[in-house]
């Protein structure tokens, strides 16, 4: 093309003015295109359309956040490969998480770090509050192994995936889902063998200083231990094979079939 491309941002949170982006824009242009967007950085970051010769090539799916409703977070390795090496690896990657929840007004509620992936079951304070604790998390991860193992750019595949759970089964599902994900993967024969999960606080009440329990988990029992018992007795049931590939999809076993994942 004889002409450079026109990077317009249409701003969802118009008149913010902490824009950061790596898009680069020409302010006065996108002011005087949308009347919307004001910043003085020339950096936006938030969602952006790009005209190119009168094309529109539509922006990312926004992410949902509804007050007080946790998410089921996932990501995984560049093209599936594994992240995670060793022990050693798996310490580091909890250590950044426990930082980053701290930092961000997050609640951590499970996880389950895998070789290749990894889980988590959280509750954001704010909207902003996950994406930029998720930006930080992966940022330091993918900064610990270029410097621990000689190489150069990102170590994951695209954007995390954030499934919104807006329903008390869903959400008990999603932590057996998770907590047992080393079990399903034939790694351990018990979720309690497997140090990178959080099965031992819900099951045996070995709980961290940074894992929240979350009120649905706790109306499980009026004690501690009644808690602990029930919640493993919910995990020595099988999810069906069907509920497993909804919940890979981020569909609600249950309900409609044709809706769109979260």
């Amino acid at each position: 093309m004889g002409s450079d491309p026109i990077l317009t941002p249409f701003c969802l949170q118009a008149r913010r003015n902490n824009c950061n982006c790596s898009t680069r824009v020409d302010v006065q242009e996108a002011q005087a295109r949308t009347g919307a967007c004001r910043f003085d950085s020339g950096f936006c970051s938030w969602q952006t359309r790009l005209v190119v010769a009168g094309r529109l090539d539509m922006p990312r799916k926004t992410r949902i956040f509804v007050q007080g409703l946790s998410l089921h977070v996932i990501h995984r390795g560049h093209n599936r490969s594994d992240v995670f090496q060793d022990s050693a690896d798996c310490e580091m990657f909890l250590g950044f998480l426990r930082r980053t929840v701290g930092r961000h007004d997050v609640e951590l509620h499970a996880y389950a770090v895998m070789t290749n992936h990894y889980h988590l079951l959280v509750t954001p304070g704010h909207a902003d509050a996950l994406p930029v604790a998720m930006k930080e998390l992966n940022g330091s991860y993918t900064n610990y192994c270029n410097a621990r193992y000689g190489r150069i750019g990102t170590v994951w595949t695209g954007r995390y995936r954030g499934l919104l759970i807006d329903d008390d089964r869903y959400w008990l599902t999603c932590l057996r889902y998770i907590e047992q994900n080393p079990v399903r993967a034939g790694i351990v024969a018990c979720a309690a063998e497997y140090p990178w999960c959080s099965y031992v606080a819900h099951a045996l009440g070995r709980w961290p200083s940074w894992l929240t329990p979350h009120p649905i988990y706790r109306q499980l029992g009026s004690t501690a231990l009644e808690r602990q018992t029930a919640y493993g007795h919910l995990c020595s049931e099988r999810i069906p094979d069907d509920h497993l590939v909804l919940l890979r999809k981020g569909v609600r076993p249950g309900s409609d079939p044709g809706l769109t994942p979260f």
